[in-house]
Order: structure tokens, then sequence, then C-alpha cells
């Protein structure tokens, strides 16, 4: 299998999308914690 090398622009866009989809995932956690500890609050 070969590896497909990556210019330095195409591997920082790459980076940004992964840090882009970790911090979507992070804040879902987040909003549901929260959610769930005004849940228990009430």
């Amino acid at each position: 299998m070969t590896r497909m090398r990556r210019s330095s622009e195409q591997t920082l866009e790459y980076k940004i999308e992964q840090a882009e989809a970790k911090v979507a995932k992070t804040r879902e956690a987040h909003e549901k914690a929260v959610d769930e500890l005004k849940n228990c609050m009430i």
C-alpha cells in the first residue's frame, strides 16, 4: 500500500478539519452533560 504525500497546506487543512470535528464532538458532550445536570437540579 502506498502512502500519499501531502503538501504542508493539505496537512494543515486536514489537521484543521480533524480539530473542528473534535470540537463539535466535545461541544455535544458538554451540552449533554449540562442538560443532565440541569435535570438533576430540578
